[in-house]
């Protein structure tokens, strides 16, 4: 009998055990495999950390990683023990977080997802959308990297908050418009926010001579997410950034393999010249921006994408390129 609970510091080593089990030395972050750093990770108020049992035996984990400047948070971290697979484990650790997470005001849920029985239990189980994939972010065992289609799924406060851009930007586009209709949102349209960028769940900043970015980098995976950026001009602080003549730098640029940003989905001419200089969308994030109890659209771009020779979601990946990522932003 599989019982789903709160994960609790005396589950450490188990914890530490069911991640060496599938992964063996190779799982890219030591916080969940080292049981001195998983019990420090416990304390943490943005995780929501639940343990599928079997006889109180650990055989599943999965957690929440609450992000709660937009509220939306990431299902992630699940190992089910192969043994035990195939039994609805998953399912029921996702629908543990869901509930919880719903409780604390968080409507949206992402998972970055790889393997076969996870993407195809995505939509019948899940109830997830594939809204695209982020290419080579996640980096294994030497300088192997991985292509993870991207997922959502939104609570039913959600949709009343979600706006549409206030010009047609999406009517044309079929990749897109078919999200929008898997998740049932009417294109509300309403004036977007000044600001460019979504503010990610970012925990450093720098300041350069133009302006001020805030961001995050894993040193484990060499990848790094830029989110606000305080400039009065924030496309000319970015084409500085990765200009190789300027001084203009982020200390952790020259070791970054992958750069993401969100741009608000109205900023068709940002979006155009972010193009210019190497950024290419790669995920629609319909409502991710919260700004005075409203959802805005936006894309996740990513600049010269990780090169990843990834035939696990090769069809995915396909599709996405075809339909969306080699468009224009207003096709």
């Amino acid at each position: 009998m599989i019982k789903i609970i709160k994960a609790e510091p005396v589950h450490a080593e188990q914890i530490s055990a069911v991640y060496h089990r599938q992964y063996g030395n190779y799982y890219p972050h030591r916080e969940f495999t080292v049981p001195e750093l998983i019990r420090k990770q416990m304390n943490k108020p943005d995780l929501i950390w639940k343990l599928a049992l079997d006889s109180e035996k650990v055989v599943g984990t999965m957690l929440g990683l609450l992000n709660p400047s937009n509220r939306t948070y990431e299902g992630g971290r699940v190992v089910i023990d192969h043994d035990q697979r195939g039994l609805g484990i998953a399912t029921l650790l996702h629908e543990a977080i869901w509930e919880e997470a719903g409780s604390r005001d968080y409507e949206l849920v992402y998972y970055t997802m790889r393997e076969k029985v996870g993407i195809s239990a995505a939509g019948e189980k899940l109830g997830l959308t594939l809204c695209g994939y982020l290419p080579g972010k996640h980096r294994l065992a030497g300088k192997r990297r991985e292509n993870h289609p991207f997922f959502i799924k939104i609570s039913q406060g959600f949709s009343k908050k979600r706006r549409a851009p206030d010009h047609n930007l999406y009517h044309q586009n079929s990749y897109l418009m078919d999200i929008l209709d898997s998740l049932s949102l009417e294109n509300r349209s309403y004036p977007y926010p000044s600001a460019c960028m979504a503010d990610c769940y970012t925990d450093r900043c720098c300041t350069l001579r133009s302006g001020i970015v805030h961001y995050s980098y894993s040193s484990d995976e060499e990848s790094l997410s830029i989110g606000k950026i305080v400039s009065d001009n924030p496309l000319q602080l970015l084409i500085d950034l990765f200009n190789p003549d300027s001084q203009e730098s982020i200390p952790e640029m020259a070791d970054a393999k992958y750069i993401e940003l969100d741009v608000l989905a109205d900023k068709s001419d940002l979006i155009a010249d972010l193009e210019k200089i190497g950024f290419r969308r790669f995920v629609f994030l319909p409502g991710w921006f919260l700004k005075d109890g409203l959802r805005f659209d936006c894309f996740r771009m990513v600049h010269n994408e990780a090169y990843s020779r990834d035939e696990a979601v090769a069809e995915i990946v396909s599709k996405v390129q075809k339909e969306f990522t080699h468009k224009g932003a207003a096709d």
